[in-house]
């Protein structure tokens, strides 16, 4: 809310004193990334911006390894640190880059338990790629075997990919039918 409201020097004590405080919380370098992310693309200087995304990458990569010192970051933060990437990629226009870092986020997250973080994860990620027929059937076997209900963002994201393989009439009618999500059918 600091950063929101403006005060930058207060906003970076606060996450600064926070890792200090708690140095093997994660939670705390995710927010100082957020913080960075958010302050590089407001940002209308087009000439430090490849130095800005440079600069994250490395925040990010420093997350990694303070991490991977005690034993590795699980795949649901591997993943989030991955989003952060992405978005550099995307703004960068690295597509082999975002390519690579897409799928590897993709298999990652398949790995995680389905709650409303991973499904705004999906739809952040299917919004800009096109899966692969395989990756596509396990995405939707994943998404059968869940308890909880996709979102809509989740479900427009699925309509996009059922309708690019042209299955949405057969296949994706039947996926919404079996996961009760009758207000696509």
């Amino acid at each position: 809310f600091l950063e929101d409201s403006g005060d930058k020097i207060k906003s970076d004590s606060y996450i600064e004193r926070a890792i200090h405080l708690n140095p093997d919380k994660f939670a705390n370098y995710f927010s100082k990334l957020s913080i960075t992310e958010s302050r590089i693309f407001s940002n209308t200087n087009k000439l430090e911006l490849s130095q800005d995304y440079q600069e994250l990458l490395n925040e990010i990569k420093k997350v990694e390894e303070r991490f991977s010192e005690f034993g590795g970051i699980g795949a649901r933060n591997k993943v989030l640190l991955n989003l952060k990437k992405l978005s550099v990629f995307r703004a960068e226009e690295d597509y082999l880059v975002f390519e690579k870092v897409s799928q590897e986020t993709f298999k990652l997250t398949l790995t995680c338990y389905f709650d409303k973080l991973i499904d705004q994860v999906l739809v952040e990620l299917l919004m800009f790629v096109s899966l692969p027929n395989n990756d596509f059937n396990h995405l939707l076997e994943y998404l059968r075997n869940t308890k909880n209900r996709i979102s809509d963002g989740l479900s427009k994201v699925l309509i996009f990919q059922f309708n690019i393989r042209n299955s949405l009439l057969n296949e994706g009618k039947d996926f919404f039918k079996k996961t009760n999500n009758r207000k696509y059918l």
